[in-house]
């Protein structure tokens, strides 16, 4: 993010890196042992990022997730699935549509962590390149706290799906 001068990056079956930068590099190196399964290997930040406009129009409650959590609203789905697979949340959930380029490099950087995807409508793990180009809702992030997220609130996830208007 050049605005807060994070770096995400990844690699399937080696990890995630997050890196706080100074100043914006001309380039940088990867170094192998920097990479982390953050979402496999800690424990979860007790935080659940989601949309500014879906939290003003009411979409979620505290009933949804685990006492003593929070939602954070924030814009940037792509930054959100970032920083839940830098470890920086346990959980990013959406209840709108997601175009797949919007999402693709986030459920990748999630998965490299050693996390988990559903879209919401179907429960299953998100597929792309649909007909449509878009699936109905998203969970993303640890493993056990999506687990836990899903089984208590899959109900209203699913009947509270909205569309883009």
């Amino acid at each position: 993010n050049p605005v807060t001068l994070e770096l995400i990056y990844g690699a399937e079956d080696l990890g995630v890196v997050y890196q706080k930068l100074e100043n914006i590099p001309d380039f940088f190196s990867v170094k192998l042992q920097n990479f982390t399964k953050i979402l496999s290997d800690f424990k979860p930040i007790q935080k659940v990022l989601i949309s500014r406009t879906e939290e003003k129009e009411g979409l979620f409650s505290s009933s949804m997730i685990p006492f003593g959590w929070e939602f954070v609203a924030m814009g940037s789905i792509a930054y959100k699935l970032g920083l839940v697979a830098a470890g920086k949340a346990a959980l990013s959930i959406s209840l709108k549509p997601k175009n797949d380029w919007d999402i693709c490099a986030g459920i990748a950087l999630i998965n490299s962590s050693g996390g988990s995807d559903l879209e919401i409508k179907t429960g299953e793990p998100y597929k792309f390149q649909t007909l449509n180009g878009k699936g109905e809702g998203l969970i993303a992030g640890h493993t056990r706290s999506l687990t836990q997220v899903w089984e208590n609130s899959k109900s209203y996830f699913q009947s509270g799906l909205r569309d883009w208007n």
